[in-house]
């Protein structure tokens, strides 16, 4: 009985894990695609400004 609990608390530990680096992978690609939008932004504005 005692192994099933061991193997269940491995079990939920690595999917915690697993669940965790899948959502900073979707934060870090989330984040990075907003940055480039404010790249772009700003070179809208920039050229916008410059007219």
């Amino acid at each position: 009985m005692q192994e099933v609990y061991v193997f269940k608390y491995y079990l939920l530990q690595i999917t915690t894990f697993v669940t965790f680096l899948g959502l900073a992978v979707v934060l870090q690609r989330v984040y990075s695609i907003q940055n480039k939008h404010k790249e772009e932004i700003a070179i809208l504005t920039k050229g916008i400004c410059q007219r």
